[in-house]
């Protein structure tokens, strides 16, 4: 991964395209023989570098060569294993080339290692003559040999463990979090006072090279560590970065860009919008639908989406704004195969009337109806996958949030002798919620329809009162229920309420179909 990523970065920022030296063992691979010499890479051999550094190209080495590139679980990450490698040293002071060190740190935390296999049946399925006798080689080998320490790797004269002992990492894809590459380039080091005949001029050389890219490592570690964007998950909540009080509506043509598709393929169908207050002082509570219905929200911080905590609420509601929130939150949207359709789950989540009693906001219940009913068929989840697996995608945000969430919770699953909506109902812990996939095939487009209910006041409703807030909570949850009822009412009523291309075009060409 790093050779491209790195001749690539150069290449845009100074306009220097490197040749990168590949390890022989690329050249019998069939897709990387081609993808490497499409990349500009040689065979790493004395012949080519001469020929090379004669023409004066500039060149791109990693003296550990694959051995370093499939570092198993027995060695330590970013260790170099340059063993008694020395060519690239002597070369460099046979034709005075200037050797700049540096570092690429990120690459090998993507992934964490599943297993790792001899490396004699890679080769084997290559049909390599060499295969069988690396198979010999390795079964009079120690299975344990342990990795050589850094004094071992780097000191003139190390011999490596035997080829047959090098194993292959197998990465687990579950794994898998991208994340940023950190370049670390160290202070150019002129080879025209090293002897290229001279053995113990060449080691010298050779060390003082090492030594510059293991500090290059720390400083790029040291940029890993305080990179606040790092992973994609950083990166992309980063984009949220705003002021949420300066904040206004993106264009029109954002808007419809994003928006008019979604209103085409599923058309909303509307009741009650007359009980939405005109002063802009109120809250929307609703039902929150499955997670497909919130594909364009990833998008949210373009229109508007805050992080949902009690400070940002309040400040919000200090400013008179208006706002939406899902109390059953993320839960409530990623319903697996286990509960029913249209279930609220807001477990033991009072917050929401809380603030709203505190500041004098109108609360406006409201349900909406249709994309949980997307797939045509009753098994329309394929399968499921625990939601820990999407949370470690998130970085080390996700999985710091998810052994907080195992050590503070011990139930599994809830107390079926409580209600789901009861004041004290413990909700299962994060483990054990689980993320559904939907069959793609099974997808129907069709309308979504939304209920508002009559508005609530809250000016009468002690804020600091417990029993009073979850009373509250309990009647705005009672109209959500109704509203959901009376939506199911309007969906199995409706004549159009599946999306064809009829209508598709018709809302394309702005007709309109007589109901």
């Amino acid at each position: 991964m790093d050779v491209p990523n790195v001749c690539t970065y150069i290449y845009w920022n100074t306009g220097i395209y490197l040749r990168p030296f590949v390890d022989k063992i690329h050249f019998r691979l069939p897709f990387n023989k081609h993808f490497f010499t499409w990349l500009g890479g040689i065979e790493g051999t004395r012949e080519n570098c001469e020929t090379l550094m004669k023409a004066g190209c500039p060149l791109l080495v990693y003296p550990g060569g694959a051995s370093e590139n499939l570092k198993d679980e027995r060695i330590p990450k970013y260790l170099l294993l340059w063993k008694d490698h020395v060519g690239f040293a002597k070369m460099a002071a046979k034709h005075n080339y200037t050797i700049i060190p540096f570092s690429s740190v990120g690459f090998e935390d993507m992934f964490q290692i599943w297993f790792s296999i001899p490396s004699y049946y890679i080769f084997t399925l290559l049909g390599d003559s060499r295969a069988k006798k690396e198979r010999v080689l390795h079964k009079q080998a120690s299975k344990n040999t342990p990795p050589p320490t850094p004094h071992q790797t780097f000191s003139k004269g190390y011999k490596a463990p035997p080829f047959p002992d090098t194993r292959i990492p197998v990465y687990a894809p579950w794994t898998f979090r991208p994340q940023s590459n950190y370049c670390v380039f160290g202070t150019p080091i002129e080879t025209t006072n090293f002897d290229a005949d001279d053995s113990e001029s060449v080691f010298a050389l050779r060390d003082v090279v090492r030594d510059a890219v293991e500090k290059c490592v720390e400083q790029a570690k040291e940029m890993q560590v305080s990179d606040t964007e790092r992973t994609f998950y950083d990166a992309f909540m980063a984009l949220a970065d705003f002021d949420d009080l300066s904040f206004k509506p993106p264009p029109n043509w954002l808007i419809y860009l994003f928006a008019k598709p979604w209103h085409i393929l599923f058309p909303v169908k509307c009741e009650g919008l007359e009980n939405i207050p005109k002063d802009g002082r109120f809250l929307l509570v609703g039902n929150h639908q499955n997670w497909v219905s919130d594909c364009i929200l990833f998008l949210s911080f373009v229109f508007g989406g805050i992080f949902a905590s009690p400070e940002k609420c309040s400040v919000m509601m200090d400013h008179d704004t208006p706002l939406l929130v899902y109390p059953g939150g993320a839960i409530e949207n990623w319903k697996d195969e286990r509960i029913p359709k249209y279930t609220l789950m807001w477990k033991d989540r009072a917050g929401f009337v809380k603030l709203a009693a505190k500041h004098g906001y109108t609360i406006v219940p409201f349900a909406s109806v249709g994309f949980e009913d997307m797939p045509r068929y009753k098994a329309e989840i394929w399968f499921s996958i625990p939601a820990h697996y999407f949370l470690s995608f998130c970085g080390d945000h996700g999985r710091a949030e998810l052994e907080r969430r195992r050590s503070s919770r011990t139930s599994s699953h809830p107390d079926i002798s409580k209600p789901r909506f009861s004041k004290g109902y413990i909700a299962p812990p994060v483990p054990d919620c689980r993320l559904p996939i939907y069959k793609p095939w099974t997808f129907r487009p069709q309308s979504n329809y939304i209920v508002f209910g009559p508005a609530i006041e809250t000016r009468g409703v002690d804020s600091s009162n417990a029993e009073s807030v979850f009373e509250l909570r309990d009647h705005v949850r009672d109209a959500v229920e109704k509203g959901i009822r009376r939506g199911l009412d309007m969906q199995r009523n409706d004549t159009q309420r599946y999306t064809t291309l009829k209508t598709v075009w018709n809302a394309i060409i702005g007709n309109k179909e007589k109901s």
